[in-house]
């Protein structure tokens, strides 16, 4: 319980903009008409893959030493929040692009909390804490949800 407590409180940052830019609580509306509009997706996954494709050839893989490996860390994450940004973009023609983007990004970060900081734990043991974080945390959103309709009269949408 209680690291499923630490992972709620490190990830309610996430949750919190979860709810701010994608709901109607928060800027959801302002959100989806500026990504209606944007069409910098093409661009944006471009650079994206550019940057795989030079990592590739460069084989990041292989760099060692403390600096390289910090090198590849930082490019191979400015490559990765490029094509989730890059869907998150294609709202336009995939409305369920923005979700899908946030469900990845959560993933990854769940993936670097475990490898960075509860790598000695056993991955089941990390799971189970997981679980009941994310389960308090639908509950959370759900309560705030169903208070939010309750007060503004906002059941149907």
């Amino acid at each position: 319980v209680q690291r499923a407590a630490i992972l709620f409180l490190v990830l309610l940052p996430a949750f919190a903009v979860f709810m701010l830019a994608f709901t109607e609580i928060g800027f959801g509306a302002t959100v989806f008409k500026y990504l209606a509009g944007a069409s910098l997706a093409s661009a944006v996954g471009g650079l994206g893959m550019i940057l795989f494709f030079v990592l590739y050839i460069l084989d990041v893989s292989y760099w060692r030493g403390p600096i390289l490996r910090t090198l590849r860390v930082i490019l191979l994450s400015v490559a990765g929040l490029a094509m989730i940004v890059a869907l998150i973009l294609t709202f336009r023609t995939r409305p369920y692009a923005p979700l899908l983007g946030y469900v990845v990004a959560i993933w990854l970060l769940c993936c670097v909390l475990y490898w960075r900081f509860f790598s000695t734990l056993h991955v089941i043991n990390y799971m189970q804490s997981l679980s009941i974080c994310l389960l308090f945390a639908s509950m959370i959103g759900m309560l705030i949800s169903l208070i939010w309709a309750g007060m503004n009269d906002f059941w149907w949408g």
